[in-house]
């Protein structure tokens, strides 16, 4: 396994630090399981302290080793078993959803999900949180559940309250990323458009770090029924080639800028 660094005195306030270790180490994992025989084994990828990081990194580990898990037929876990070998992951409002909803995402790409109200009857404890999350709505009697968050069918050439849409950067699940110019301010920014308007700007611009993607606002169009959330525009080459350039980059070289490209791209690939 590589090795990974001591985490002796690393707090999350050092941003570029963290974002570093959570990187060397979700980098490495990933790349045990592409080569080794055997699935890795989280536990061995984890810092030892402090205990905010940890949870970090535990978090990230888990949704890559659920994608390999289900994507691979490699002995697939449920949320509930990741729980049962750490403890820890369950708090006082239970399970993170976002886990939650990583694990419904990832097999429902392969068909095996079922419907999001089997997951609210499954995790019925954090039901609302989890409504918040699949932005679901009921649309008969029967209390069958589907999905609102289609992603917006949004082209370049297009005008959206204050932005002229340029080219689309990504897309997933439930949101399109665009580039855009916002026209009262004259600039670029990287526009996320998707059917909700939740909380993600108040977490992002609780990272407030020079290397980290600034978050500028967000606003929504109730006629359209879109979320906007606007940020800097940050120009880097796609995911793959990013992810050959942190397998490329000694760790010893690795920067704040490298890890501000992974953000970057991971932003406009995934909601």
């Amino acid at each position: 396994m590589t090795d990974l660094p001591s985490t002796d005195r690393l707090e999350l306030d050092n941003g570029t630090q963290a974002w570093d270790d959570v990187l060397d180490r979700l980098t490495a994992f990933v790349e045990s399981w592409e080569s080794e025989a055997e699935p890795p084994r989280i536990a061995d990828y984890l810092p030892e302290s402090p205990p905010t990081l940890v949870r970090l990194v535990l978090v990230e580990l888990i949704k890559a080793d659920l994608e390999y898990r289900w994507k691979h037929d490699r002995e697939p876990r449920t949320i509930e078993q990741y729980a049962e070998e750490f403890p820890s992951l369950r708090g006082s409002n239970g399970l993170p959803c976002d886990l939650i909803v990583e694990e419904y995402l990832v097999r429902q790409q392969l068909g095996l999900a079922g419907s999001p109200d089997d997951y609210l009857h499954r995790f019925a404890d954090q039901a609302k949180s989890l409504e918040r999350l699949f932005a679901i709505q009921t649309h008969n009697r029967s209390g069958t559940l589907r999905m609102r968050d289609d992603v917006p069918q949004i082209e370049p050439g297009q005008r959206l309250d204050d932005f002229d849409l340029l080219e689309t950067l990504g897309q997933g699940a439930f949101a399109r990323v665009m580039l855009a110019r916002q026209n009262s301010m004259q600039r670029l920014v990287a526009l996320k458009v998707s059917r909700r308007c939740g909380q993600e700007a108040q977490t992002l611009a609780q990272l407030d770090h020079p290397n980290i993607v600034r978050v500028y606002d967000q606003r929504y169009l109730s006629d359209e029924g879109l979320g906007l959330l606007y940020m800097e525009y940050v120009r880097g080459d796609d995911l793959a080639a990013l992810v050959r350039r942190v397998r490329e980059t000694p760790p010893s070289m690795r920067n704040g800028q490298l890890v501000l490209d992974v953000i970057d791209a991971a932003l406009a690939r995934h909601d």
